[in-house]
């Protein structure tokens, strides 16, 4: 879990960036076969706004509820 409080205006920079790492991770993870289960993680992982609050999340895939996880964050921001 990863949380930022960009600079005012600037949250979608950091979700650009972000984005850009988790594909980067994908990428990464897809050259080596005893990682699949790292790929799937970063796959599936989120990135989540709110406001000027950016949120990164990657969860163990196996029984990961990220409806949950969407529900703490949201929570948690507002």
């Amino acid at each position: 879990v990863l949380v930022v409080e960009a600079a005012s205006g600037k949250a979608q920079d950091v979700v650009t960036a972000l984005e850009s790492y988790k594909q980067d991770q994908v990428a990464f993870y897809g050259n080596y076969a005893e990682f699949a289960d790292g790929q799937a993680q970063i796959e599936e992982g989120r990135v989540v706004t709110s406001g000027d609050y950016v949120v990164l999340v990657f969860a163990n895939t196996e029984g990961a509820d990220y409806g949950e996880i969407d529900k703490a964050i949201d929570s948690a921001l507002n």
